[in-house]
């Protein structure tokens, strides 16, 4: 995990935790700014991890993949 998305992520867990605290002690419509930021920010920390995963899966599909042979008793071994 990069930096940015860690701090995305943390950011966004600080945020929904202020946002709870707030709507305890002032109300839900006063702090629900708090609420949307969190949402936002994770949000974009989920957008940002799924586009580098799906790079990362595309890069992994360019290896050859490992063929195996079965033998009589329908083991699989890897072919030389």
């Amino acid at each position: 995990m990069k930096l940015l998305d860690s701090l995305l992520f943390s950011f966004s867990i600080l945020f929904t935790l202020i946002g709870i605290h707030q709507s305890m002690k002032h109300g839900f419509s006063n702090s629900y700014w708090l609420f949307m930021m969190a949402t936002a920010l994770f949000f974009i920390y989920h957008y940002r991890k799924n586009k580098n995963s799906t790079a990362h899966d595309d890069t992994n599909n360019k290896k050859k993949p490992k063929q195996h042979i079965q033998n009589k008793k329908g083991h699989l071994h890897k072919k030389r």
